[in-house]
């Protein structure tokens, strides 16, 4: 069993054994004023399984039952509320909710929106401008686009140019796919070049599938009552960057969605894990970022405007029983100690 798979198992069986413990009492007990719950897709809305990321996703049903089941146990929040709540200038309900929805993918406007707009829940969503309007797709589904043309057509086109491109990229591998797997967010543009030489067009995949948001859908989501934010402007991993470059691609996104679509809240949500940013990056975008959200779950920052979100879409269970092994974990991490995610 891999470390991943051994992770996972170890993770129902806590789902198991917390479904058991009363819901009221773990929540009271782990003393969170807002649950802040962070989704992205609907399971089954990609055109190719293969394109789909490592995330696990709820279907359309499951997806209704969270909202149906925070509505009975929470109060929903909008984005200004919980501001004014974060910043120390009000009172919360309490039991409150933020949802918060990443990637600005279509099935947003397709599939979600309807059910919030059914149930009057508000939500934010965070956005990467370069993606909009279908402008240009994501590195790793460019990669995974390309694992599937090799698959499907046992690479047509040039593979000694192919291999060439790979090794003035700096990607020693035995075979296209080996090399592709490699590609990340720095040699990204490779995969445009690769893409040629497989006779694969990114331009006329973008024409038929329609994965992003357009500027009139989130128009209309805006005049509906939703809120956007900032998700970086071309979603990279922040890891691979330098604390100038995370600032650029923070501080850029937050500006362009405020710009293109008056959005008065500046907020942003970090593409990926936001586990090793440091202290000073948050120094330096503080004067331009009223809030960030994160993951991790239901633990502190030790930085006042950071926030982090729970994952429960890929937990595959319930959400009755998704939150009690979070509200348990929560009240595990404080009595340790461990209530507050220390930086460097």
């Amino acid at each position: 069993m891999s470390l991943k798979s051994c992770k996972r198992f170890i993770k129902r069986i806590g789902f198991s054994l917390a479904s058991i413990l009363p819901f009221g009492l773990l929540r009271s007990a782990s003393g969170r004023d807002v649950l802040m719950l962070n989704y992205h897709s609907i399971q089954g809305w990609d055109v190719n399984e293969v394109i789909r990321t490592n995330n696990s996703y709820r279907t359309l049903d499951e997806f209704e039952m969270d909202i149906l089941f925070l509505k009975k146990k929470y109060s929903f929040i909008d984005l200004p509320t919980f501001l004014s709540y974060a910043k120390r200038q009000a009172t919360i309900p309490v039991n409150s909710v933020l949802l918060t929805f990443d990637d600005g993918l279509s099935v947003v406007y397709s599939q979600i929106r309807p059910i919030l707009l059914k149930h009057k829940v508000p939500a934010v969503f965070f956005i990467n401008p370069h993606f909009i309007d279908n402008k240009d797709l994501h590195y790793q589904r460019k990669k995974n686009l390309l694992h599937k043309s090799l698959k499907d057509n046992d690479l047509i086109g040039d593979f000694e140019s192919a291999s060439n491109l790979l090794k003035d990229a700096g990607i020693s591998s035995k075979s296209i796919s080996s090399g592709i797997d490699q590609i990340s967010y720095r040699n990204r543009k490779v995969l445009n070049d690769l893409a040629r030489c497989m006779s694969f067009s990114f331009d006329e995949y973008l024409t038929k599938n329609k994965i992003y948001l357009d500027s009139s859908q989130i128009k209309e989501m805006i005049e509906q009552g939703f809120y956007f934010g900032g998700h970086s402007l071309d979603h990279p991993d922040f890891n691979e960057l330098s604390i100038q470059e995370q600032y650029e691609q923070t501080v850029g996104s937050i500006d362009e969605v405020c710009e293109m679509y008056k959005q008065k809240q500046r907020v942003f949500a970090f593409p990926r894990n936001d586990n090793k940013i440091k202290n000073e990056f948050f120094e330096m975008v503080a004067p331009h970022c009223e809030a960030s959200f994160g993951v991790g779950g239901m633990i502190d920052d030790e930085v006042a405007f950071h926030w982090r979100r729970t994952d429960i879409e890929s937990s595959q269970v319930k959400a009755c029983s998704a939150l009690k092994f979070y509200y348990c974990k929560a009240i595990v991490k404080q009595l340790f100690g461990f209530g507050i995610y220390k930086r460097k």
